[in-house]
């Protein structure tokens, strides 16, 4: 009979077979780099069962990293304090200075122009004294817009400039972050090519696989015996069975006995012993 294997042994020595092939793959997969800027190394703590990546900067490339951090940090500062932030009503100054020096000028020329109507002759409330009070009005307010145009230039021209300021560091913050990571030993790395994964011995599935052969074979001649078994069924059956073995055998038996009685009584053969009658029982225990 076939032994049945220990399989949970088995189960036990292919998982140490799978764990092995498993680091032998990661292994093979996680070379230590060494450029330049620096090494990016490779670790594994058997207690927790984790790997881990170190990445360490030379001499100079750390010095240089350790510089665009603090230059990173100054104008990133720069960038969320120096947003534009020009406000239209801090502007008034600048009207109001526009207004002040049109002053003189506008108070000036409606005088001239009062003085001109008296010396016409035009009344206050004629139409051609209201025609120059009109145009003196006119000239009050389009000083007065213009001295809102100039405001709104002067806010736009600020704005103008902290915008400016304020790209000019996001650039430079750009440029700083661009040269730290620049300084990244991994991205110098070569590209590790894809080994090929290592393949653990089949320890659970080749007992397996043997067990399962000595069976079939065990199967098979236990077939080849049952077979021989009914083909000796099958020829008594044929031969009427039990008791028509049994009958042929005391018909034998009979015929001899009478042979040797007609020997005897001829006297050649010396006196024959008497052959008790046998039934069907006395030949099974003679084993007929």
């Amino acid at each position: 009979m076939a032994q049945i294997p220990d399989f949970g042994g088995l189960a036990s020595q292919q998982k140490t077979a799978n764990d092995q092939a498993a680091t032998q793959t990661n292994w093979a997969s996680r070379p230590n780099q060494y450029n330049a800027f620096g090494s990016t190394t490779w670790g594994y703590d058997p207690t927790s069962q984790q790997w881990s990546q170190n990445t360490n900067l030379a001499g100079g490339a750390q010095g240089l990293f350790d510089q665009t951090m603090q230059g990173q940090q100054g104008l990133l500062g720069s960038v969320v304090s120096g947003a534009p932030q020009a406000n239209f009503g801090a502007q008034q100054n600048v009207i109001d200075a526009w207004n002040s020096l049109q002053r003189p000028g506008l108070d000036a020329a409606a005088e001239q122009q009062r003085a001109r109507a008296a010396a016409m002759g035009l009344t206050v409330g004629s139409e051609a004294n209201n025609a120059i009070e009109r145009n003196i009005g006119t000239n009050e307010a389009t000083s007065r817009n213009q001295g809102i145009l100039q405001g709104v230039n002067a806010w736009n021209q600020l704005y103008q400039n902290q915008l400016a300021g304020f790209n000019a560091n996001r650039g430079a913050l750009g440029d700083v972050t661009n040269v730290r990571n620049s300084l990244n030993p991994n991205a110098w790395n070569a590209k590790v090519p894809t080994p090929a994964a290592y393949t653990p011995e089949t320890i659970y599935g080749a007992a397996q696989d043997t067990f399962n052969a000595q069976r079939q074979n065990e199967n098979a001649a236990l077939a080849a015996s049952q077979g021989n078994t009914q083909g000796y069924i099958d020829a008594l059956k044929a031969a009427g069975g039990i008791s028509g073995l049994a009958t042929g055998a005391k018909d034998l038996w009979s015929a001899g006995k009478g042979l040797w009685d007609s020997w005897g009584s001829g006297g050649n053969l010396p006196a024959p012993v008497a052959f008790p009658d046998l039934d069907y029982g006395d030949m099974i225990n003679f084993g007929l």
